[in-house]
């Protein structure tokens, strides 16, 4: 019985979810949030409560596995970056004379 309920619970919250993501692609594709009932309006905030969790979990993730290769090249000049990454070096003279100069930087 216990695991009957549990399984009702995550089938209803799956389909709250499902209404959630169908309701704001219906926002992006062009409707009004003015035409949205209070459910709507509630489940819409919801969805966007959860979406901006969800990236903020991603964000500190990516910082996480960042920081080791942020360690690697820490205080390391671009010869040593590349050997230690076994990157090839395949700017021309003038290019690589671009980069040092910082001209890669101006648009």
């Amino acid at each position: 019985m216990k695991a009957q309920e549990e399984n009702i619970r995550k089938m209803e919250q799956e389909n709250a979810e499902k209404i959630m993501e169908l309701l704001f692609n219906a926002v992006i594709e062009g409707k009004s949030v003015f035409e949205l009932d209070v459910r709507e309006l509630k489940d819409m905030i919801k969805l966007i409560a959860l979406k901006k969790t969800k990236v903020a979990e991603r964000k500190k993730q990516l910082q996480e596995e960042d920081q080791p290769i942020k360690d690697k090249i820490k205080e390391k000049n671009p010869k040593e970056i590349r050997k230690t990454f076994s990157i090839k070096n395949n700017l021309t003279p003038e290019e690589g004379e671009e980069f040092r100069d910082g001209e890669y930087l101006r648009i």
